[in-house]
């Protein structure tokens, strides 16, 4: 299916991925928003194997400053505990 060389550059890309901890202060674009949904929607998803959980992926875009932002995390935390605990 894959080549010795699709292997070598998905090992290059796999090794080269972090995670940010800091942010800039400017907003991404629509287009890079979509970019960003479009790659978490082809990106592996262990839990389904590693819990069986039905497969379901959910994108949310909220603005920095939304007021609701506190409830949203709160329901966001209660409801992955839920799932975990299951």
């Amino acid at each position: 299916m894959f080549t010795k060389e699709d292997n070598q550059v998905l090992d290059r890309i796999l090794n080269a991925r972090k995670t940010c901890r800091a942010f800039a202060e400017n907003v991404p674009t629509d287009d890079e928003i979509k970019e960003v949904i479009q790659a978490g929607c082809i990106a592996p998803y262990a839990s389904i194997d590693a819990k069986a959980v039905t497969p379901f992926r959910h994108f949310f875009v909220i603005k920095k400053d939304d007021p609701k932002m506190e409830q949203i995390d709160a329901f966001i935390r209660q409801q992955s505990q839920i799932d975990l605990d299951a």
